[in-house]
């Protein structure tokens, strides 16, 4: 029974860890209105810096705390979907809501430590497609940035 205690006071604490230090309330917005949908991102990141490929605004990149969030738009709501041949290589397949549509959530391995792609999103609005993706360089910052990508899929809004 104390065992069970000592494992719920870690979590509340987790949980309000994560809460305190990736709250969105004082994240920049940031708004294409081409394709108009925003998002919020993490205040100490960078917006599209380098070169994109697709360019703004088809392609918009945030980058820090060693990881990059990607958001791409394909005017063919099927370009770019990668995520059926992922099921074979062990990633996760979940359906998430992104500015309150379906949307397919694609996980790598939780056992895969190495730098790359952990998770895409895929979701279709207004005849297009829209993919959203975390690149993490640094595989010891991985849960902030799992985090970041979380709550940035939750601020995403389709915008009029």
């Amino acid at each position: 029974m104390r065992n069970l205690r000592y494992v719920l006071t870690g979590i509340v604490l987790l949980l309000m860890a994560a809460g305190c230090s990736f709250s969105g309330d004082t994240w920049p917005e940031y708004r294409n209105d081409t394709f108009p949908f925003s998002v919020k991102y993490p205040p100490n990141w960078e917006i599209n810096k380098g070169k994109l490929v697709p360019p703004p605004p088809y392609g918009t990149s945030f980058q820090g705390d060693g990881a990059a969030i990607s958001i791409t738009v394909w005017m063919d709501p099927t370009d770019g979907r990668e995520a059926p041949g992922l099921s074979s290589d062990g990633w996760s397949f979940s359906e998430v809501k992104v500015g309150g549509e379906k949307a397919s959530y694609v996980a790598r391995p939780s056992a895969d430590s190495k730098p790359g792609i952990w998770r895409q999103v895929y979701a279709t609005h207004d005849g297009k497609g829209y993919e959203i993706g975390l690149l993490v360089h640094d595989p010891s910052r991985s849960v902030e940035a799992i985090r970041a990508f979380d709550r940035l899929l939750q601020s995403f809004r389709w915008v009029k």
